[in-house]
């Protein structure tokens, strides 16, 4: 699905025809080196009985050295091709990332449903229990209330984590952007559960490894070249252009004219502006070269915050874990001395709606796990390997 939302997303597509656009920049600046042709008319204002003041020319300029200009915009059109390139894996890690977060909250949803459900399926049995009780005259009125009361919370809390997973459901149905495929399961809490086990590797390791794959920090690498090449062609203005010209002319007093030129032109611009324009080069140079290391900065702290996400919420669901399995004997327990008449109603509800609150802290615990440890992957490994894994598993 995943990989099918990607081949039709309009931001994807537009990436794509920047890089299609960049191929031809390039590829025009490659033929910046071959001969310049060129043809025209010209007709003078003067009259004369002894020429036509009708000419016409044809050309052929060869540059034979331009001070770097040439290979200063190859590299610009080189550096632009790697940013559009790395522009658009940016567009698809967002996705992706997007993707998870939303499949983060349906899932995250599904377990809490599942849990209220859970929650509800006790307290309908209590809620009988108990009216059954208070028709024999063995409980009060107000447990049977009690009873009913925790049941609409419950049941409200099951509606609205409902309407979170269809609100969820609703942002991926847009990003897919057509109609939803009869055959994908929502349903079950086990979606695309884990695509790597956990590795007790060091946080740095993991930074590492971001920084090789993420495509902002190629981005930003290529951003540097291309103001690099800025600034070589910002030098190069300069410096004159050498050129070969190969001239034919017909129509003056002369006739047919063939001539050969070996010229030179320069413009450095009003007054000083090529200088000014070498130090603007210069210092967007350097700003670039600060942007980055902000860049890894932020990417480090985000790593860094899913790292101990994951770490810290695996514990906690070993202690939930444990502890359900605790409350469960305790409910039990708590049920057999209602029943004997050493504990009340109220103190059993209490236990029975604890339980429920255990369930839910479980359900977001297992949540945050899930999408920390889909989003390290993703970003560790980079957009292919992750679709890759992904495409194994259907």
């Amino acid at each position: 699905m995943l990989i099918e939302a990607m081949s039709r997303n309009p931001s994807i597509q537009a990436a794509k025809g920047q890089v299609r656009a960049a191929n031809f920049d390039k590829e025009g600046a490659r033929w910046q080196y071959f001969p310049t042709p060129s043809i025209g008319v010209e007709q003078s204002s003067s009259e004369s009985k002894l020429a036509n003041n009708l000419t016409s020319f044809a050309r052929l300029q060869q540059p034979i050295w331009t001070g770097g200009k040439l290979d200063a915009q190859l590299d610009r059109t080189t550096a632009q091709e790697l940013v559009s390139l790395s522009a658009l894996d940016e567009q698809r890690l967002n996705l992706v990332l997007n993707w998870i977060g939303l499949w983060g909250e349906v899932q995250g949803a599904e377990w809490r449903i599942s849990a209220y459900r859970e929650s509800e399926r006790q307290h309908l049995e209590y809620v009988q229990k108990v009216t059954r009780r208070a028709n024999e005259g063995q409980s009060a009125a107000s447990d049977v209330q009690l009873s009913q009361f925790r049941l609409s919370s419950v049941q409200a809390d099951l509606t609205q984590a409902m309407s979170q997973k269809q609100i969820a459901l609703s942002k991926l149905k847009r990003i897919w952007g057509d109609t939803w495929p009869d055959n994908v399961n929502i349903e079950g809490p086990d979606v695309q559960s884990r695509v790597v086990e956990w590795t007790p590797v060091s946080p740095q390791e993991w930074i590492e490894a971001v920084y090789k794959s993420h495509p902002s920090i190629r981005k930003a690498h290529a951003t540097e070249q291309l103001l690099a090449a800025d600034l070589k062609v910002a030098k190069s203005k300069a410096y004159p252009d050498i050129y070969l010209r190969a001239e034919i002319t017909d129509g003056n007093i002369s006739g047919t004219n063939r001539l050969m030129y070996l010229g030179m032109s320069s413009s450095l611009g009003a007054g000083l502006s090529t200088f000014s324009g070498i130090s603007a080069a210069q210092t967007k140079l350097d700003t670039a070269k600060d942007e980055l290391e902000i860049l890894k900065r932020s990417l480090a702290d985000q790593i860094q915050l899913d790292i101990e996400a994951v770490a810290m919420q695996s514990r906690r669901i070993e202690s939930i874990e444990s502890s359900l399995i605790e409350s469960e004997k305790y409910l039990e327990s708590s049920e057999r001395q209602f029943a004997s008449g050493r504990k009340n109603w109220q103190e059993l509800m209490n236990t029975a709606r604890e339980r429920s609150s255990t369930l839910v802290q479980l359900a977001d615990s297992k949540t945050q796990v899930w999408i920390a440890m889909q989003r390290l992957t993703v970003q560790s490994r980079g957009v292919d390997a992750y679709l890759g894994v992904l495409k194994a598993r259907e």
